[in-house]
């Protein structure tokens, strides 16, 4: 089995470029990186409780040979309007409306 594929009978391909692994009360789901972006890994989102955390590596556009930033994003999908509560290494919370 290489990386980033799960055996055929846990995984559940949708269309090229992207395979969904269902977990629990969510799913992950990684996207193949784009060679022609700013993409310096595969994408790694989380969809559960109606939220989507994505997850990836990129080079940045000021320095594209420097190492390549940890580039976090988290959107609402489904939920009504509501707070978001982020830690980032033990700096304390900070919250944010999603």
């Amino acid at each position: 089995m290489t990386p980033n594929k799960a055996p055929p009978d846990r995984a559940q391909t949708t269309v090229p470029g992207f395979r969904d692994y269902p977990v629990r009360d969510g799913v992950v789901r990684v996207f193949n990186s784009n060679p022609h972006s700013d993409d310096a890994s595969d994408m790694y989102v989380l969809e559960v409780f109606g939220i989507s955390v994505l997850v990836r590596l990129r080079t940045t556009r000021t320095h594209p040979a420097s190492r390549p930033q940890v580039f976090l994003h988290v959107d609402n999908e489904d939920r009504e309007p509501s707070s978001l509560a982020v830690e980032v290494a033990n700096g304390g919370e900070t919250h944010y409306r999603i």
